[in-house]
């Protein structure tokens, strides 16, 4: 229910509707009002999060995405816990283009200008680290880990059972489907993840963006994981006759085709988690290197 503030809350818990409804580059967060004050993915609002640092004691990041982590350099004082499975990427620019697959994409000066002195992004790096199943007490608001892979090798779902509520971060139910575009992202560990969620079907979920707050989102979860075979179905309609990964990209698979160098990037991507995925299944087969055909 809504307090005189504004906020949803669930016990302890506020729910902070990120700016532009949560949509990307702005992100859905959690405040945990407790005896220990903490804040999941810290960049829904600058005004908010600069109100809340001086008394938040720990910052958890589901992921290192900058849309979910862009606001962390306010909590100076603050403990910042990330998913160990991306410790690396949180200590190296070269190894975050490198899990995005940008390092000879013609942005990356301006990317290393606003991850090193807009958002300060390495100067304020995770001092402790979490992994499937741990558990933050914070007094009377418990807090449990899901891991959740595929978006990112990290990502992770947090439960509050007690509440009733699971924040699913980027499992976001949005029309746009679920990203994998990075080098590490794999669909079907993220098809495993969504379907985490059914055990959950009675609890209100949290999205990381756009969808926000959800009591039956089932339908909205099936739709979701939905989007994934309409992509796969277009891509194997290309792949009757032998197709690369970069003769793929730019059809509109993915993103509209209107020459921006990040999305065709992220298609590429993504595109290549698909025919993996394939190859695997035995749907395609690789007849040269780098060459892909549906089979019959």
């Amino acid at each position: 229910m809504k307090n005189p503030e504004g906020f949803i809350s669930f016990g302890n818990l506020k729910i902070v509707t990120g700016r532009r409804n949560g949509r990307t580059p702005f992100c859905n967060s959690i405040y945990i009002d407790d005896e220990i004050k903490a804040i999941i993915d810290p960049h829904s609002s600058r005004e908010f999060c600069e109100k809340i640092a001086p008394v938040t004691e720990i910052v958890i990041n589901s992921h290192f995405h900058i849309d979910h982590t862009g606001y962390n350099f306010l909590f100076e004082k603050s403990r910042i816990f990330a998913p160990s499975k991306e410790k690396e990427i949180y200590q190296s620019f070269e190894r975050l283009i490198e899990e995005y697959g940008v390092q000879n994409a013609s942005f990356v000066p301006a990317w290393k200008e606003f991850y090193f002195k807009k958002k300060r992004f390495f100067d304020f790096t995770p001092s402790q680290f979490f992994d499937d199943g741990d558990v933050f007490d914070f007094g009377k608001t418990r807090l449990k880990v899901i891991s959740a892979p595929g978006h990112t090798p990290g990502h992770s779902f947090f439960l509050f059972e007690n509440e009733g509520l699971i924040f699913s971060v980027d499992v976001d139910l949005t029309d746009f489907g679920p990203w994998y575009g990075g080098k590490s992202s794999d669909i079907n560990q993220f098809i495993n993840s969504i379907r985490k969620l059914e055990e959950f079907k009675d609890f209100y979920l949290l999205t990381g963006h756009e969808a926000g707050l959800i009591k039956n989102f089932l339908p909205l979860l099936k739709r979701f994981e939905d989007k994934i075979y309409e992509r796969e179905k277009i891509i194997l309609n290309f792949l009757q006759k032998p197709q690369n990964p970069k003769s793929l990209t730019g059809k509109k698979i993915i993103y509209p085709d209107d020459g921006n160098e990040w999305f065709r990037i992220a298609e590429e991507n993504m595109i290549r988690a698909h025919l993996k995925k394939l190859l695997e299944e035995g749907r395609i087969e690789e007849v040269e290197k780098e060459l892909f055909v549906a089979r019959c």
